[in-house]
């Protein structure tokens, strides 16, 4: 039942197919639970006393001053003269470039000056990268002015090339993002040695409107007895990934109450079979446990939610990532800031767990930019609890004025497949 092939680097059109119209740092960590949060604000040198690098004014279509049109890449990185190293190094390699880090460097970045202001208003950035460390580098826009705006993501080591779309985390001064004069690709390392493989810098879209996904792990009751009672309120429906082995177990959903939640409007979709890490797990292992829980919710009336995955623990392979596209239309990782249209749809970022104070940050910071932004949560008890129903309210502030809308997998879906 495998529906397409988005994963190969060699699939550069792929967010060609979206649609255009709609579409604080507390640890580096990428685990799915762990990185939460979205509120840094930075203290990072810019690095105004550096000497610009030259624009390309040579007339190739990818560069300055162009429309930006989604699906192409803005920089290949065939060739490297537009960019100018402020630390570490830059080299060409087989496929696009290598950003090196030695143990005397506090970070590789590097930057490209554009002869002409690009509009990026209305996208994201993003890479097609690979490393062999977990890292969260950072792509950085600024304006004429000096201002900028910080996107990151969390990327997982020792993988094969894959497109990254980043997220919003920090806006320093009264950025203009229509107006965009530089553009910087960084890596902070401290004492480490890094290494990270730039394939292509892209951009893809994100609405004018912001947009969020409410979703919960594991299958807890209080999906049912906590979560339903604050998402009525305001007519607001979420997500439940859950494990079939679990189902009727203590402090978890029966599976009258997942019907009762699907006949509501909740997607409820796959969390694997167990709860085992993946990564404990054979090739063969991995396909059983998937495939089980994709075969469970189709007999048990939920088809359509079964369309949907959401890894275990925020772990994940090379293998992994085929499985679950044999299975799967969209599938959710961890992530951070406010994005745009995900443009991997194995990959689709979100935020876990998030105190009152992150999610609204991340609430007002898609009001403001546009974007989207995924908030999952656990069981919902004492503070989270007190926490989530903070979140929902504000959400609802910003709904009921047109700011911000909530929406379901299916709604990505659509915007994100073809």
């Amino acid at each position: 039942m495998k529906r397409r092939t988005y994963l190969s680097v060699a699939a550069a059109g792929l967010a060609g197919c979206l649609d255009h119209d709609r579409i604080g740092r507390a640890d580096d960590r990428v685990d799915g639970a762990t990185n939460t949060s979205s509120t840094i604000q930075s203290t990072d040198d810019p690095g105004e006393s550096d000497t610009p690098g030259e624009g390309n004014e040579d007339g190739d279509p990818r560069d300055d001053g162009r429309s930006l049109v989604h699906g192409d890449p803005f920089d290949d990185f065939d060739d490297l003269s537009p960019w100018t190293v402020l630390d570490g190094s830059l080299d060409d390699a087989p496929r696009g470039a290598r950003l090196d880090a030695d143990t005397t460097d506090e970070r590789v970045w590097i930057r490209r000056t554009l002869s002409e202001p690009l509009d990026c208003s209305n996208v994201v950035p993003g890479l097609i990268l690979s490393t062999g460390d977990s890292v969260v580098p950072r792509i950085q826009l600024f304006d004429g002015d000096e201002n900028r705006a910080d996107f990151r993501r969390g990327i997982n080591g020792d993988r094969r090339p894959l497109r990254y779309s980043f997220g919003l985390e920090t806006v320093t001064g009264s950025v203009d993002l229509s107006d965009v004069a530089e553009i910087r690709i960084a890596l902070w390392v401290g004492d480490r040695a890094r290494t990270m493989h730039v394939d292509e810098l892209f951009f893809v879209p994100r609405r004018s409107t912001g947009t969020v996904t409410i979703q919960f792990d594991d299958g807890y009751a209080t999906d049912y007895t906590e979560a339903v009672p604050i998402l009525d309120r305001y007519g607001y429906v979420a997500t439940s990934f859950v494990n079939p082995t679990t189902i009727g177990g203590d402090g978890r959903l029966g599976l009258e109450r997942c019907s009762r939640l699907a006949d509501a409007g909740w997607t409820i979709g796959s969390h694997r079979y167990s709860h085992r890490r993946l990564k404990d797990l054979s090739a063969d292992e991995q396909v059983t446990e998937i495939a089980d829980a994709h075969q469970w919710l189709v007999d048990h009336g939920f088809e359509d939610g079964a369309r949907y995955f959401a890894y275990p623990f925020g772990e994940w392979t090379d293998r992994t990532l085929d499985i679950v596209d044999e299975y799967h239309d969209l599938a959710f990782w961890s992530g951070r800031g406010v994005g745009g249209a995900p443009v991997e749809p194995l990959l689709c970022p979100r935020v876990g767990e998030p105190s009152a104070e992150t999610a609204v940050d991340l609430l007002d910071r898609a009001a403001r930019w546009g974007g989207h932004v995924g908030l999952f949560y656990h069981e919902l008890t004492d503070q989270q609890r007190t926490d989530f129903e903070r979140t929902i309210e504000h959400l609802h502030r910003l709904e009921s004025a047109g700011r911000i809308d909530v929406v379901t997998p299916a709604d990505l879906a659509e915007r994100v497949l073809q």
